[in-house]
């Protein structure tokens, strides 16, 4: 009986001391094939990681932010619950390196701007009459406001 618990000790022990570990292949997401040489660097650790021929790597379990770069392809940093099973990365051939935006938003809004009414004789009228679109909608939808009202009560007292 002894040497059976002393054996789950030891067992439960060197359980606990492997660290898991989980697959990842890096895909492109142009040509959809797995890319080579891709290093992937880790936050915990300081050698990076390289996938292989496959576009194969393994990463440990235990991580906050990798990051993935390659030459052809753009850099792509991704938290660890953002990782599954693949990692997918966008060719660079296929982005601008930089995009520069000439304009002035003001002038803009000051073209387009409405006119600020400040004498309220000018300013327009809201609708006046009845509603008889919402009379009618009351008439055959009297037990949903009837419900509404409970729920405004107990709402209330809430």
């Amino acid at each position: 009986m002894k040497s059976l618990l002393i054996t789950f000790v030891l067992l439960s022990v060197l359980c606990i001391s492997v660290r898991a570990q989980r697959q990842v292949i890096v895909m492109s997401y142009e040509s959809q094939l797995p890319v080579r040489d891709v290093h992937i660097q880790i936050d915990t650790c300081k050698t990076p990681i390289i996938t292989n021929y496959q576009g194969i790597a393994i990463l440990p379990d235990t991580f906050s932010l990798a990051t993935f770069s390659n030459k052809n392809h753009l850099q792509a940093k991704l938290r660890s619950d953002e990782i599954v099973d693949s990692v997918w990365l966008i060719p660079k051939e296929h982005t601008l390196d930089e995009v520069v935006v000439w304009g002035d938003r003001k002038v803009l809004s000051k073209r387009f701007a409405l006119p600020k009414i400040t004498d309220p004789l000018l300013k327009p009228e809201g609708p006046s009459g009845h509603d008889y679109l919402q009379a009618l909608y009351d008439v055959f939808h009297h037990r949903r406001k009837k419900l509404r009202e409970r729920a405004k009560e107990v709402l209330k007292n809430y």
